[in-house]
């Protein structure tokens, strides 16, 4: 890599909120935690969260959990695929091409993923469609997997409605302004593994997931140490 690509690659700065001060802050403390995430949101779209709460269990646990579950045969891992309708359960490398929802044309995607998600039974005084909040199947044959999945399902979900306070306070909008959009909403979980069986002949241009924009209202992602997930800024 010459020094005139790690300048280029140095250009994207992507910054960090420290959401530390947030739940027993001050009115001060919680508009400068605001300020610093707005101006994340407006210039990257991407932000680095430190101070979340989260316990270094769930991580473990759900480290654990993917482990147990993405280390079983392909045979066993397809018992657990679901109707495509379904957003729930396994998904089988080179099951999706992700770009095409940029409208770009590339080899199907190397990645496998399994997805659980809020479901019917949480919410049993609402009559919502059992197919957008379908039970989730758990894998017998992964006795850790659901435990330490939903541990941290659990902790994310908390997480990301802190983050819908702190986007509320930064859009200058009422306090709990985002609660009645979220109170029932379709929160998933997927949890995906890049990690290439031995032998795997890649096309031209394959990627372990390609281009995508997500949409809902905040993406979190787990961000361990291995390279690779790329942001496109706005100079392309």
């Amino acid at each position: 890599m010459t020094a005139a690509t790690l300048t280029e690659l140095a250009r994207l700065d992507v910054p960090t909120v420290d959401l530390g001060g947030w739940a027993a802050g001050s009115r001060t403390t919680r508009e400068t935690i605001a300020r610093t995430l707005d101006r994340a949101a407006r210039s990257v779209g991407f932000m680095q969260i430190v101070g979340h709460g989260i316990p270094p269990h769930a991580i473990t646990g759900l480290t654990g959990a993917l482990d147990q579950f993405f280390a079983l045969p392909l045979d066993v891992k397809q018992r657990y695929v679901e109707p495509p309708e379904v957003n729930r359960g396994y998904t089988p490398p080179r099951s999706e091409r992700l770009s095409y929802s940029l409208g770009l044309d590339s080899p199907a995607d190397l990645f496998e993923a399994f997805n659980v998600g809020a479901h019917v039974d949480q919410f049993p005084a609402l009559d919502l469609d059992p197919v957008v909040y379908a039970r989730n199947r758990w894998p017998v044959e992964a006795p850790a997997f659901a435990r330490g999945v939903w541990t941290w399902f659990e902790h994310v979900q908390a997480l990301a409605r802190t983050l819908e306070e702190v986007f509320a306070l930064a859009l200058g909008l009422p306090e709990g302004f985002f609660a009645p959009f979220t109170d029932h909403s379709i929160d998933v979980l997927r949890m995906v593994n890049y990690a290439l069986p031995e032998g795997t002949r890649l096309e031209p241009d394959q990627l372990g997931m390609g281009a995508h924009t997500d949409y809902g209202i905040v993406t979190i992602l787990w961000a361990d140490p291995v390279v690779g997930l790329q942001v496109l800024d706005g100079d392309g």
